[in-house]
């Protein structure tokens, strides 16, 4: 309503005007969630995440807060999860939206207690065996990740040095090694030594034997005193007086070195059986032989027992 007065007349005049006002209809709220987040994980539960989530609204001011599931501040476990959102304004109307929380365990677990270098001195000639503490292990996440050590606590190692690599690896796959180094050192002077069973085993280390018969050979091998369990043993057979040997391949059997001397092929007289390992002459025997083939030994034949 507008109105005036004329000075002159002091007439009012009114005049009247008139409008429109448009209500717009409710409208949702629009909400916004935070892109995909990755965790590392920081115990067993997995890590704890936070995220911040909002909404806006053209008809409540304030704007309606959003509520998620899992709330801000959980403690998400490894894998992936979904987090859901949603706000709702003053008028009833909704607006959802949702994204993922990913929880990793990619730290390698912690090696603890390693053995330090270390030196071995052995008389055996095929190495030392390997004694140490195998080291543990801790991890973030996993409370007993394994270890696995090579060459294991009580192999037998080499002459010369030797690398151990111990490796732990947790739940989800991180290794993580570590290394130490075992010298083995020979000592200088090595003697051999055999104790051979019997019929070999005579008090005079010399036997008579009738011929064509199969004669069983039963040694013992000995380096500085330590007897000897592994290596390529070999009896060779070879006139007192000289001539082509023959050579017979041994077996590991009840704690001794075994085979069989065939005398089928040796004519009579005497024979040195001599017994060695990995070509360390150990011991040696006579043989008196009666009977048996016309023939000396071939100087092709060789006899060789197949190892298994």
């Amino acid at each position: 309503v507008l109105w005036s007065r004329s000075p002159s007349t002091n007439i009012t005049r009114l005049s009247t005007i008139s409008f429109m006002v448009d209500v717009i209809p409710n409208t949702p709220p629009e909400i916004t969630v935070p892109a995909d987040q990755t965790a590392e994980a920081t115990s067993a539960s997995g890590a704890v995440v936070s995220f911040t989530a909002s909404a806006i609204d053209a008809e409540d001011a304030p704007p309606p807060t959003p509520t998620c599931a899992p709330v801000s501040g959980s403690t998400f476990p490894l894998g992936t999860t979904t987090v859901n959102c949603s706000v709702t304004d003053s008028g009833g109307l909704s607006d959802t939206g949702s994204f993922h929380v990913t929880v990793r365990d990619t730290t390698a677990p912690t090696l603890v207690g390693m053995p330090a270098d270390m030196t071995l001195t052995t008389n055996n000639p095929a190495g030392a065996t390997l004694t140490y503490t195998k080291p543990t292990a801790t991890d973030t996440v996993d409370p007993s990740p394994g270890v696995v050590c090579a060459p294991a606590s009580g192999s037998t190692i080499p002459v010369g040095t030797t690398t151990v690599t111990c490796t732990a690896t947790d739940a989800s796959g991180n290794p993580r090694s570590a290394s130490f180094h075992v010298t083995v050192n020979l000592n200088s002077t090595v003697t051999w030594t055999a104790r051979w069973g019997e019929p070999l085993g005579s008090a005079d280390n010399t036997i008579n034997v009738n011929g064509n018969r199969s004669i069983p050979i039963k040694v013992e091998i000995f380096a500085n005193g330590v007897e000897q369990t592994s290596g390529n043993a070999v009896v060779s057979v070879v006139g007192c007086d000289g001539g082509t040997p023959v050579q017979i391949v041994l077996d590991r059997d009840n704690g001794r070195w075994t085979g069989k001397l065939e005398t089928s092929q040796l004519g009579p007289g005497c024979y040195r059986v001599t017994v060695a390992l990995d070509g360390n002459v150990a011991g040696m025997v006579n043989v008196s032989l009666r009977g048996g083939a016309t023939a000396t030994p071939k100087s092709s034949t060789k006899v060789e027992k197949p190892r298994p």
